[in-house]
């Protein structure tokens, strides 16, 4: 038993660092994966088209009426959408090396905020809290993934790496590991990481809905340049507003700028 055990860790670790994948055994994808995916490839393919206009590159950078709209994002997902009573918005933080926007919501009725400062003197609420699902899972999980990905637009340098990534099933993993290997902005994984990836048990999006409890839990995955892979757990009222109660962090595999060693 021990052998067979040390021969599998060996074919695993071989594959891993030859570059071949392991894939899926599923022959299909659950419409949590689904979901999952069409909801990141929406938002990032919308991100990827908009270009920093200048009025943002200045020491103290003012929203103009043509930049971005950040609802037509949201306008764009099939189970999440801005309450009628709520706007969603941001201003942009710039620095010399670094340029990204801080995104909110207010009440329909107030103004919109036209620069950093304004922001931090006002109270705005959680970029979030507007957007109202249609109280199914699927809703849930595209807020969540909203809750990381909503910010990731007109990044200037040094704010594109910390980028997080949603991962929806085992296919982005491998991915991700590609990725690290061949772009050569963050360290790639050692051997150890990519099998102990490579090997995750559950890679795919859970949602919790308690209804009587009054709650949602989205669970997924996803990875911190500076973590690693991480579950990550949303807690949300499942009433309007969707408050997020709390996020909960559970690290699956840690991440080293530092090659190890094998022993």
């Amino acid at each position: 038993m021990k052998i067979l055990l040390k021969i599998t860790l060996l074919l695993t670790m071989v594959l891993a660092i030859s570059g071949c994948k392991i894939t899926s055994v599923s022959e299909g994808q659950d419409k949590s994966v689904r979901v999952c995916r069409n909801t990141t490839k929406t938002i990032l393919n919308s991100y990827a088209e908009l270009k920093i206009p200048d009025n943002l590159k200045s020491d103290h950078p003012i929203r103009k009426e043509t930049d971005f709209r950040l609802a037509s994002v949201v306008e764009k997902l099939d189970f999440v959408k801005v309450n009628e009573r709520f706007q969603v918005d941001y201003v942009y933080s710039y620095r010399n090396s670094m340029g990204f926007p801080l995104v909110y919501s207010l009440p329909a009725s107030e103004k919109r905020f036209e620069n950093e400062d304004d922001y931090k003197k006002g109270k705005s609420m959680a970029f979030t809290y507007a957007l109202e699902t249609d109280f199914s899972q699927w809703g849930f999980l595209q807020l969540a993934i909203l809750e990381e990905l909503g910010g990731q637009f007109y990044q200037y340098y040094q704010a594109e790496y910390d980028d997080v990534t949603v991962i929806c099933d085992i296919d982005d993993v491998e991915n991700l590991i590609d990725v690290l290997d061949s772009e050569g902005v963050h360290p790639a994984f050692n051997w150890w990481q990519k099998m102990r990836a490579l090997t995750i048990s559950e890679t795919d999006p859970i949602i919790y809905l308690d209804q009587a409890g009054g709650s949602a839990v989205v669970s997924m995955l996803v990875f911190d340049h500076e973590l690693g892979i991480l579950r990550r757990d949303y807690t949300y009222t499942y009433g309007f507003p969707h408050k997020l109660l709390k996020t909960e962090d559970k690290l699956i595999v840690g991440y080293s700028s530092q090659p190890s060693e094998s022993k």
